[in-house]
C-alpha cells in the first residue's frame, strides 16, 4: 500500500499542476563521522509557554533534542530527547490551549526534572531554536546551565528569503519543502528544525546547518536603547527591538541584536525615529554566541 501511494505521488509531482506534501519522519542519523573526526554535540529545543512574557509567564513544555555534528557543519547521529511538562500557577489561557492542544487536566501535577534536563543539555556546545530570542529568556530562568552555552536561531541565522522561503515561521518553511508535522508540540518542533537544518537550500546550495553554524561564530552588536521615549516603544517593537527589564545587572532598556554591516544603519534610525536627531543614548556591546539572543550583557 506505501509503494502504491509513493508511486501515486511521484505522478502528481511529476504535473506542474499539483505540489505534494509528505509527512516529516524523523531520522535516526545524517550520516557517519570520518574516522578520528571530532563529533560534536548540539541540542535543538523548543518550549511551549503560558504567554510571551519570560518574566510573568512561565514554560508548560520543554523538549531538548541532541545531536552529532562536525565542525564543518556535518550532521551525524540523533539522539533521545528531553522532553517534560510544567503545571502552571493559573489555568492556562484558552488561545495557548487552542495552539498547543495541552490543556489543564494535561499539566496536572507535571513537574520538569530540572537536575536531569541540565544533565540532558551539558554535553551540548550549541543550543539551537527555532526564534532563539523567545525560547532562551525563558529557559535561562529554569536552569544557569542555558546561560553558559553558545546559542543560534534556524529562523533568524539563516537567509530563508534570500533561498526563497517567503514566511520564517516553521510550519511554512517546512511546507515550502514539501513536508508537514504536528507544530506547537515541542518534540515535534525540535524534529522538524532539525530536519530542515539538513537539507540542502536551492540558491547558496549549502545546507541550512552549514549556514546557521557559520553565523553563530560571527560576532554582532547589540544596540541598547537606552532612556528612549515611553511613547516610542511600539516602534522599537515593530523593528524587532525586546525588553530587557534590568535583572542580574543587565541594562534596563530595548535592545536589538544586529550585524556589524547594519549598524550604522540602525544607529542612524534611532537616532532620527527614536530619538529625534540625538544619538548619545545608544549603547553598543559585542555579542557572541555565548550571549546572543539573551537579555544578559
Amino acid at each position: 500500500m506505501t509503494d502504491d501511494l509513493e508511486n501515486a505521488a511521484k505522478v502528481l509531482e511529476a504535473s506542474p499542476n499539483y505540489q505534494i506534501q509528505r509527512r516529516l519522519v524523523p531520522k535516526e542519523s545524517y550520516g557517519e563521522p570520518d574516522p578520528n573526526e571530532e563529533v560534536l554535540v548540539g541540542i535543538i529545543l523548543d518550549t511551549e509557554t503560558t504567554g510571551f512574557d519570560p518574566e510573568h509567564d512561565s514554560v508548560i513544555e520543554i523538549a531538548a533534542l541532541p545531536f552529532t555534528f562536525s565542525r564543518d557543519g556535518r550532521l551525524f547521529s540523533v539522539g533521545t530527547a528531553f522532553q517534560a511538562l510544567q503545571e502552571p500557577l493559573a489555568p492556562l489561557d484558552p488561545e495557548i490551549s487552542k495552539v498547543t492542544g495541552l490543556k489543564d487536566e494535561d499539566l496536572a501535577g507535571q513537574t520538569i526534572d530540572i537536575a536531569a534536563l541540565e544533565a540532558a543539555i551539558e554535553p551540548a556546545v550549541l543550543i539551537i531554536a527555532h526564534h532563539a530570542a523567545f525560547d532562551r529568556p525563558f529557559v535561562e530562568r529554569l536552569s544557569k546551565v542555558f546561560q553558559e552555552k553558545a546559542w543560534a536561531c534556524s529562523m533568524n541565522d539563516i537567509a530563508w528569503k534570500e533561498e526563497g522561503v517567503t514566511s520564517r515561521k516553521l510550519e511554512w518553511i517546512a511546507l515550502t519543502f514539501g513536508l508537514f508535522f504536528k507544530a506547537h508540540r515541542a518534540l515535534q518542533d525540535c524534529q522538524a528544525v532539525l530536519e530542515l537544518l539538513s537539507l540542502t537550500l536551492p540558491i547558496s546550495g549549502r545546507t541550512g546547518f552549514a549556514q546557521l553554524l557559520e553565523a553563530a561564530r560571527m560576532p554582532t552588536k547589540r544596540l541598547w536603547a537606552v532612556n528612549s521615549p515611553y511613547e516610542r516603544k511600539d516602534a522599537l517593537k515593530r523593528c524587532g527591538y525586546r525588553w530587557s527589564g534590568g535583572e542580574d545587572g543587565r541594562l534596563r532598556a530595548w535592545y536589538r541584536d544586529v550585524s556589524e554591516e547594519h549598524v550604522e544603519d540602525e544607529v542612524e534610525w534611532l537616532t532620527s525615529e527614536i530619538y529625534s536627531g540625538r544619538g548619545d543614548w545608544i549603547d553598543i556591546t559585542n555579542i557572541t554566541a555565548f550571549a546572543r539572543y539573551s537579555g544578559r550583557v
